[in-house]
């Protein structure tokens, strides 16, 4: 064949496709478009969002007794990971502005106060802290602050 005869045989190839797809997909919008099928689909889909709720909720109550966290539990103790998180940030960047608000003090009055040679404010560390580290942390960081404003407040005396 020529190349003539193959671009005729691809056009009309794709002019048949063509029809044979408007001849199928009116075919489908026929059989679909009644009345009686979209409210069935729509009755199944009201039952079928009932059922789904009454298994959540008797998940729900089933795991009380058994001490398992619900798909709801974890999703709150997340949200709650995360603000923590957030708060935890905040009060970081509070501190270390303090720290440094003390710094530019204690330049511009020329002191040393014994805070200062201490090491800075530490950051908490994203690994977890057992309970005696994190009261270790937070008393360091405190009395590091302390310090600092205690002395800052016997120089304005």
């Amino acid at each position: 064949m020529r190349s003539e005869q193959l671009d005729d045989l691809y056009s009309q190839i794709k002019l048949t496709g063509s029809k044979a797809e408007t001849l199928v997909n009116e075919w489908i919008k026929n059989r679909v478009n009644k009345e009686d099928i979209v409210g069935l689909l729509g009755r199944r889909t009201q039952w079928y969002g009932k059922l789904i709720k009454e298994i959540q909720d008797a998940v729900e109550t089933a795991s009380v007794p058994l001490n398992i966290p619900t798909k709801r539990d974890v999703a709150s103790v997340a949200k709650l990971t995360i603000q923590n998180e957030d708060r935890l940030e905040d009060i970081q960047q509070r501190l270390t502005q303090i720290e440094t608000t003390l710094q530019r003090l204690e330049a511009a009055i020329g002191t040393t106060p014994s805070s200062s040679k201490k090491a800075p404010l530490q950051k908490a560390s994203r690994r977890p802290l057992d309970r005696k580290e994190r009261a270790k942390l937070v008393q360091e960081n405190l009395a590091r602050l302390s310090d600092a404003l205690l002395n800052q407040s016997k120089l304005g005396e």
